[in-house]
């Protein structure tokens, strides 16, 4: 969807896109540890995936904080279709 059209979407349109995005980040987090699994054991593992694990962890924090202000915006918005 190009910028314009994203623009004009429906509230409920971007944020499902936007709760796409925060499964791709699941999928990725999972993967990415299924992986370090087969190269990586015990604490060796946790010390490999933890900084990915915790900038996961980040992005899911802040992709949540965004969703919510796309949320608020878009119902305190006077021209928004939800």
């Amino acid at each position: 969807m190009e910028t314009k059209e994203l623009k004009n979407a429906p509230v409920s349109e971007r944020i499902k896109m936007l709760l796409e995005v925060y499964a791709d980040l699941n999928a990725a987090a999972k993967k990415v540890d299924d992986i370090a699994y087969t190269v990586f054991t015990g604490e060796d593992h946790d010390d490999a995936t933890e900084p990915f694990l915790l900038a996961i962890d980040n992005a899911h924090r802040e992709l949540s904080r965004f969703i919510g202000l796309c949320v608020y915006d878009g119902f305190t918005s006077s021209s928004a279709v939800v």
